[in-house]
């Protein structure tokens, strides 16, 4: 039936009714008629949806080619051989299709990033999954557009894999986690380089804005090896865009009922061979407000500036490609009780607040030479510098890092068919971090921590791919005295059992150097004294899981499955520990494993390119392996559940929902505490609910929604506030929202379309 829905709407309407009784007769004519065409035509473009002006087209024995035109489309000549068409474009991965009775195609590229060497399957959809041997997610911008992405963290509201956590209620800092497990165990790229850890983590994503973002890709469990040894729960990708990616001039506006605005600006330069992209962010201070009356700030108030320019260079003959990428991010957070102002003495007992001041600069660059078709080779580097001073009540913490990570290496194809890939190469990382905590309290000492190291690399990578089994083996041995020598070995299988079902395996090991104070700066905001392990050591962990997808047509409709299955156990952990004494927090090596079990299904349906459904549910079950069985760990649920649609009408009206459930959630115990601060072992389940509308001009997009509909928020997410100075203050007891009901309005302003 396939065959006859590719011819034009009058022949098919006659296929139709003739369909049962000539069978054998159509799909003869059918044939016919696609040969006779002599023509096959279709657009390419990126992930984005943007034109690839100058695309290579060419049947795979090379007997035609052309390129695509201004509007990203072509038209080639049929021919009665080999009917392979290859798409190819410089800096993006190949693909190759075979043209069957398909007269028109709708291709959209890869760029060949580290992480992300292979096409895109889901064409023409918000998101999307990779094929390759991970599975990796591919969250594009125009799903960012669905909801008020103002800041990385509120970029996944609309997906199931990953979560955003506040972890300091007060200072509103947040992780992003992937199965359950701590944000900083999950390695957060940009541009497919580690940059983005230490003490910046849990301010980082408000740092990248929405609107700058061009895909963020996900991938779960065991990744390459190329981007280092700290994959252990999996990868976050953030890719900025680029001069290609938007108008010459793009302004985003966004005001929400809590006072925060945001103002964005992209501007594109391309001049010869040089395409200059800069893009600039502004957040102002939200309003003074305690919807829950505890005497304490709903939400900081937060001063940002973020400045991000790249620059991206193509040779005459398009084999060398350069990018280079600059960033300065300064930030300032007021938080705590309503009377605290800026320049209070933060070491008296007048009011209690907390602020973080940052300033950070990072820069990279990423280099490919092409030698041939098969053979080239990259380098990439990058180095960020991080200065931070803040006030935890009456404890002070300064924080100054340098961190640098580079590698190079070599990406040869090999092979009969060129399916064969291996990758070899060298890396380096130094770390230079400095943590200083000056304390007025009585039960508190100063102290200071220095986490220093230089970790040269070695790895290799290698994937065989065969018409329906891909295979990649990698594996990197790492040297320093902070670690001495470990190796991290990975291993990934894709099987394509259809053509619409793939399943994937995969296992493997990963390490990091923990930082006590920068892992888990909430720590310093409790009245509790501190007793931190030194000399820790490398946290070890293994990671194995798989997953099924199945892309489902019924008539028209497009129905993709997916089932995660993961498995996480650290040998060597981590953790800060409440419980053992109620006076202190103690930071050192876990006694135990602790082990984390995640299963995700989720469901899509495309029933028109304009109306979209998905559902998605999470089952996680963290815990330690205690001595008398296994020991929940706080602030995970179990089960969570997530709806969302997106119905565009009227041909510039669109409609976004999103539905979220969350079960109850184990909280940390409290049966030590006075009987007036004891809190239940669990949390209620809650529901979120977000609505968005979008009205689309020409050049001018308005959008208007509201966030918790349901105006559902926790009553008491800091223990004992009216003492914030007392023993059993604690500001990390949040396990839901804690705002309430937000509605805001914004709009998009293209100035000039290129």
């Amino acid at each position: 039936m396939m065959i006859c829905n590719n011819v034009s709407k009058s022949i098919a309407v006659k296929i139709y009714i003739w369909y049962m009784k000539y069978l054998y007769v159509i799909c003869l004519l059918a044939g016919i008629s696609n040969l006779a065409a002599q023509e096959i035509g279709g657009k390419v473009s990126d992930i984005a949806g943007n034109p690839l002006v100058g695309a290579s087209i060419y049947w795979v024995d090379g007997s035609q080619g052309v390129v695509s035109d201004e509007l990203g489309e072509f038209s080639i000549k049929d021919i009665a051989g080999d009917r392979r068409l290859v798409f190819s474009y410089i800096g993006y991965k190949s693909d190759t299709l075979s043209a069957g009775t398909i007269n028109y195609w709708n291709i959209q590229l890869i760029e060949d990033y580290t992480l992300v060497e292979v096409d895109i399957v889901a064409k023409k959809q918000a998101t999307g999954y990779l094929d390759g041997p991970a599975k990796i997610e591919s969250i594009s911008s125009r799903e960012l557009e669905r909801a008020a992405c103002c800041s990385l963290a509120g970029c996944f509201n609309t997906e199931a894999s990953v979560q955003s956590r506040t972890t300091n209620v007060v200072n509103d800092s947040k992780e992003l986690q992937l199965l359950g497990i701590s944000g900083v165990y999950n390695q957060l790229l940009v541009d497919g380089l580690p940059l983005l850890h230490g003490p910046s983590y849990p301010y980082i994503t408000g740092s990248y804005a929405g609107p700058m973002v061009k895909t963020i890709f996900v991938s779960k469990g065991a990744n390459s090896v190329l981007q280092g040894f700290e994959n252990i729960a999996g990868q976050i990708n953030i890719i900025p865009k680029t001069a290609l990616d938007r108008p010459q001039l793009f302004i985003n506006g966004f005001a929400s009922s809590f006072g925060v605005t945001n103002v964005n600006v992209n501007y594109n330069i391309q001049k010869d061979l040089w395409d200059n992209f800069l893009f600039v962010h502004v957040a102002t201070p939200a309003m003074r407000r305690d919807i829950n009356q505890d005497g304490f700030l709903d939400m900081p108030l937060t001063q940002r500036i973020s400045l991000f320019n790249k620059w991206t260079r193509l040779s005459n003959d398009e084999k060398w490609k350069t990018e280079i990428s600059a960033r300065f991010w300064s930030e300032n957070r007021l938080g705590g009780e309503l009377g605290y102002e800026k320049g209070m003495d933060p070491m008296s007992s007048a009011f209690y607040g907390q602020t973080v001041d940052i300033q950070h600069a990072d820069i990279y660059t990423r280099n490919e030479y092409r030698l041939d078709a098969d053979f080239s080779l990259a380098a990439e580097f990058g180095g960020f510098y991080h200065h931070q001073e803040s006030n935890f009540g009456r404890r002070l913490y300064r924080a100054e890092q340098y961190h640098m990570y580079g590698n190079a290496f070599a990406d040869q194809y090999y092979g009969g068919d060129g399916n064969h890939n291996i990758k070899y190469g060298v890396s380096l990382r130094a770390n230079n971090l400095d943590e200083q905590i000056t304390s007025a309290n009585s039960f508190d000492e100063d102290l200071s921590f220095t986490t220093n190291y230089v970790i040269p690399g070695v790895f290799i990578e290698n994937s065989f791919e065969w018409e329906k089994l891909t295979v990649n083996t990698g594996l990197r041995a790492d040297f320093g005295s902070a670690i001495r020598i470990k190796v991290t070995p990975r291993f990934l299988v894709r099987y394509k059992i259809l053509d619409d079902l793939d399943i994937r395996v995969s296992a493997g090991s990963g390490f990091r150097i923990p930082t006590p104070i920068a892992d888990r700066p909430f720590i310093l905001a409790n009245q509790r004294q501190l007793m931190i392990a030194t000399d820790l050591d490398p946290e070890d962990a293994i990671n194995m899981g798989g997953n099924i997808v199945y892309k489902l047509f019924v008539n028209d409709i497009l129905s993709t499955w997916s089932i995660d299955v993961y498995h996480t156990r650290f040998d060597n952990q981590v953790f800060a520990d409440y419980d053992t004494d109620p006076t202190h927090v103690l930071v050192d090596h876990l006694a135990s494993k602790s082990v984390s079990n995640t299963l995700q299904i989720e469901n899509k349906w495309n029933f028109t390119e304009d109306f979209e459904v998905k559902w998605a549910y999470n089952y996680q079950d963290v815990y330690l392996q205690g001595e008398i069985g296994p020991v929940r760990l706080p602030f995970n649920t179990r089960h969570r559940l997530l709806v969302n649609g997106s119905y565009s009408f009227l041909d510039t009206w669109q409609m976004d929902a999103n539905y979220r459930w969350v079960g109850e959630k184990t909280l940390p115990i409290t049966s030590y505490l006075p009987e007036n601060l004891q809190r239940a072992n669990v949390s209620d389940p809650f529901s979120l609910i977000d609505l968005q509308l979008t009205k689309k001009w020409d050049r001018v997009e308005v959008y208007a929604g509201v966030e918790n509909m349901l105006n559902f928020f926790q009553e008491d997410p800091i223990l004992d506030p009216t003492n914030p100075f007392g023993e059993y203050f604690d500001v990390a007891f949040n396990w839901g929202p804690t705002r309430g009901r937000e509605f805001y309005v914004g709009f998009r302003y293209d100035v000039e379309k290129k």
